[in-house]
């Protein structure tokens, strides 16, 4: 076992470590998960970890995190594994799932079941947090203009910014490991892996599973009933294809939270397939949406629609991409 900074590990990286594994991961009625790779999920990438944390409700249980090396191991070896990923009986927690579950998919033919996804959880939790609607367009004002914000009010209305891992963490006050030196994500394919880099992997699950218990101990789960059938939703956005670069990739991977994701009356939308009043679909992001997710002047036409997130990131994918990368939009000239 490994040591550095606050993440303990067990590194798997032979057919006799895995085994061993195994019963533990097994037992463990919900696990914390994540996967490494370079260009993870995206066409022509590679998955070089899976890694687990086991997450026994009981205060005497000590969990474990296992880091297992799918670049290494035999293909063989990971069938357990990958049954795991599928099994309707182990709930397995991520924070932003989609590129596991494309990676999993496309590169494996493993198809990710049984998934709470907390990245959908912090964005349910703001309104418990009293957080109002002038908020939420803060958040929006980094990506998009308060010019548009003010004159579409409206249009923005149902579009969230997510936030990641480490933010959402230290928003809601929970401890985490200090983030380290900037990873390059070729290097996952390079052995041996050094301690910085597996310290790296365990300490993202260690992270999941801390803001899975700070979410479960303010509510915020019970409080979302429809938390498993939404993160199923999230996660398989790319089941239809891996993203590959182009205008689909801008249009579905972005800091806003895809529409038709949470809140989905999914008994009205089955009472509409039955009166054959169908979903339309966005010509930009290309997934089917109901006639909410469009601005009224668009979802009767007959030529290309664009739905309400797809608008916002076609008219500002420079701040977009300004704001991923940490730069400053518009430049200073």
């Amino acid at each position: 076992m490994q040591s550095h900074l606050s993440a303990d590990y067990i590194y798997c990286d032979t057919p006799a470590a895995l085994e061993s594994a195994l019963p533990t991961l097994r037992s463990s009625p919900a696990l914390s998960f994540d996967c490494e790779g370079h260009n993870l999920g995206r066409l022509n990438g590679s998955l070089s970890l899976l890694t687990f944390r086991t997450m026994f409700p009981s205060p005497d249980a000590t969990n474990t995190t296992f880091i297992i090396d799918a670049l290494t191991l035999p293909a063989s070896s990971l069938l357990p594994i990958f049954s795991l990923l599928e099994s309707d009986t182990v709930l397995k927690v991520v924070f932003d799932g989609r590129m596991d579950f494309s990676c999993l998919l496309h590169q494996h033919a493993v198809r990710l079941q049984h998934v709470l996804d907390l990245q959908l959880v912090d964005i349910a939790s703001r309104a418990r947090r009293g957080e109002g609607e002038h908020a939420q367009m803060a958040r929006l004002a980094r990506v998009v203009s308060w010019a548009d914000l003010a004159a579409n009010r409206g249009a923005y209305r149902s579009i969230h910014r997510l936030a990641g891992l480490r933010p959402c963490a230290e928003e809601h006050k929970v401890a985490i490991p200090p983030r380290g030196a900037y990873m390059d994500h070729s290097a996952w394919l390079q052995r041996p892996l050094s301690a910085r880099e597996l310290t790296y992997a365990a300490n993202d699950v260690l992270i999941i599973s801390r803001v899975y218990a700070a979410f479960a101990a303010a509510a915020y789960l019970e409080r979302y009933p429809s938390v498993l059938a939404d993160s199923m939703r999230y996660i398989s956005l790319w089941a239809d294809r891996p993203p590959a670069e182009g205008a689909l990739e801008r249009y579905r991977s972005h800091g806003l939270l895809p529409l038709h994701v949470i809140d989905v009356d999914t008994e009205a939308e089955d009472q509409e397939r039955d009166r054959d009043v169908a979903l339309r679909v966005c010509g930009y992001c290309e997934r089917a949406l109901p006639q909410t997710c469009f601005r009224a002047d668009v979802w009767d036409r007959g030529d290309v629609r664009q739905c309400l997130v797809c608008r916002a990131v076609g008219l500002f994918h420079p701040r977009f991409d300004a704001a991923r990368a940490g730069l400053r939009w518009p430049p200073r000239v």
